[in-house]
């Protein structure tokens, strides 16, 4: 599974990108996380909103923040 967590330097990307981190580590398995904050490849992509989550390149979840139990949610439903 790839989880990519799309946002540039504010806050709230910071923290939803610690928090899938955390979530994918409890979880275990093959999870590969990434954090995109090029703002160009943001544009390029489309993303209006962030923080952003794509898993397996499906946008999931746009202009929410993140606590670590909702971040495991999103992942145990996007399986």
């Amino acid at each position: 599974m790839k989880i990519q967590i799309i946002g540039n330097c504010c806050s709230s990307c910071h923290q939803t990108h610690e928090a899938i981190e955390k979530a994918a580590a409890e979880i275990g398995g093959n999870i590969e996380v990434e954090h995109i904050e090029d703002i160009v490849k943001i544009l390029q992509m489309g993303v209006l909103q962030t923080p952003a989550i794509l898993i397996d390149d499906k946008l999931v979840s746009s202009g929410k923040h993140y606590t670590v139990e909702q971040a495991k949610q999103l992942i145990l439903e996007n399986q």
